[in-house]
């Protein structure tokens, strides 16, 4: 990570005050620059995955590490990024 994304995230984390809720993690991410989406999925069943789909993906280190860190201990963060839609 650059030197402003480590400063970004230790700010983030000092004002970390709490909070499980997905609007207090969607509302960090916006405090970062990040627009995102907090999807909870029903628990696995049989043929709920598709042939083709991804099974890993890559992303932002700074968000993702944030929210690893901050996240329930019972659950399970998974990112998946789009491109920018453009209006």
């Amino acid at each position: 990570m650059t030197l402003q994304q480590r400063r970004q995230q230790v700010l983030a984390r000092i004002n970390a005050t709490g909070g499980l809720s997905r609007k207090y993690f969607i509302t960090l991410a916006k405090s970062l620059g990040y627009r995102i989406t907090i999807d909870e999925p029903e628990p696995f069943r049989a043929g709920s995955s598709l042939a083709g789909e991804k099974l890993l993906t890559f992303g932002q280190n700074l968000i993702e590490g944030l929210f690893k860190d901050l996240k329930p201990a019972h659950t399970q963060v998974v990112f998946n990024y789009r491109e920018k839609t453009r209006p």
